[in-house]
């Protein structure tokens, strides 16, 4: 991956800046599954944070169970839809006994995720919902809780940037079951070459047409 589009993206976060990403990735990419069904795959690193894209297939997702896409980043995350349309949905949370969540913290290990109980006890509540299109970008600040949603059966891409910043959280929430177990245990497997070659050419073919 050439560095210069890397850093030309940071530094822009604009459409003409992504696609010149696109063109030039290489052959060989790392990509694995996340946990909430998309695919993640590592482009590199810059002088702001991390470069990445996000791949929503039509089909193959897999999302693990359970399924909580309620979560915060120990980054600011800053995106562009390259493809499709993803509903960014943020949320607020208020610590109550009665409370909707329990919260959990991710803790990584090995090709593994793992979430363990925090105790707390949170009300959570939608503060703001917007459908992104393709050329289109959206923010979420660090430590924000969101969830990204795709519909079932669209093709859908986001290139990131995941930026470092000097308020990081240490370690990432998300929002669970109220009843939920003590810990939870997510595996994060690789995407074989065949398909994620499939998925490259149908965003390549997209962002053609």
């Amino acid at each position: 991956m050439a560095e210069d589009q890397l850093e030309e993206f940071t530094k822009k976060i604009d459409w003409e800046s992504a696609v010149r990403v696109i063109a030039g990735l290489p052959a060989e990419l790392e990509a694995h599954r996340h946990p909430l069904g998309f695919w993640h795959v590592s482009l590199g690193n810059t002088s702001e944070g991390t470069i990445r894209l996000h791949l929503w297939p039509r089909s193959s997702r897999y999302p693990q169970a359970p399924h909580w896409p309620i979560h915060t980043h120990t980054f600011d995350l800053q995106s562009i839809v390259l493809v499709g349309s993803i509903e960014n949905r943020l949320y607020t949370t208020q610590t109550a006994h009665d409370g909707s969540h329990r919260v959990y913290e991710v803790n990584y290990s090995e090709a593994d995720s793992v979430l363990r109980d925090t105790g707390r006890i949170v009300q959570a509540s939608l503060s703001g919902c917007s459908a992104v299109t393709a050329r289109q970008g959206y923010r979420v600040s660090v430590s924000e809780f969101h969830e990204t949603a795709v519909p079932d059966n669209c093709f859908a891409a986001t290139l990131v940037l995941a930026k470092q910043v000097s308020r990081s959280e240490a370690v990432p929430l998300v929002l669970g079951d109220l009843h939920g177990l003590s810990e939870y245990r997510y595996s994060r497997s690789s995407i074989n070459e065949n398909d994620l070659r499939k998925g490259l050419d149908e965003l390549r073919s997209h962002l053609l047409a």
